[in-house]
């Protein structure tokens, strides 16, 4: 099989694979407000330097992602009540809420997308997606080179 010609098809497609709405509701749910207020409904209260490593973007970026969410009522910052000097954030009534409609209208959309596929295509969909995301997990590999580098090492540009 031509893996080179595959995965040149595949780049091809994917600008437009991230432009479907079910992925862009795919992505407001685990990025940004949806991703905190979902990982605080599952994980419970947590500190904000635990939420931005898991959301792995900088202090600064969950300082101001969390201001809001706190502007919007939906979630409130808290003392440690094992250091003080600590806060730690947990999930309002009106955040857990929010997060639960908001699942549910995802769970529905991404329903829908698969019933699409049929039956055999979705799980196939979700079988591959899962060995995917198993295979980048297991073999961390090298970063692509710079391009320069590369070339740079006598490969030729075809």
């Amino acid at each position: 099989m031509e893996y080179e010609k595959l995965a040149a098809e595949f780049l091809d497609i994917l600008p437009k694979l991230l432009q479907i709405p079910m992925r862009k509701n795919a992505d407001r749910q685990v990025r940004g407000e949806m991703f905190a207020l979902d990982y605080l409904a599952e994980a419970g209260p947590q500190t904000p330097g635990k939420i931005s490593a898991k959301m792995n973007v900088s202090t600064a970026r969950t300082a101001k992602l969390l201001s809001v969410l706190e502007a919007k009522g939906f979630i409130v910052r808290v003392p440690d009540k094992a250091d003080k000097r600590k806060v730690c954030v947990t999930l309002s009534d009106k955040g857990a809420r929010h997060i639960a409609v908001r699942r549910k209208l995802f769970l529905k959309a991404a329903a829908d997308a698969l019933e699409a596929l049929g039956e055999q295509d979705a799980v196939e969909y979700v079988r591959i997606t899962k060995r995917i995301l198993e295979n980048a997990s297991e073999k961390e590999k090298e970063p692509c080179a710079e391009p320069l580098s590369y070339l740079e090492k006598g490969n030729k540009q075809e």
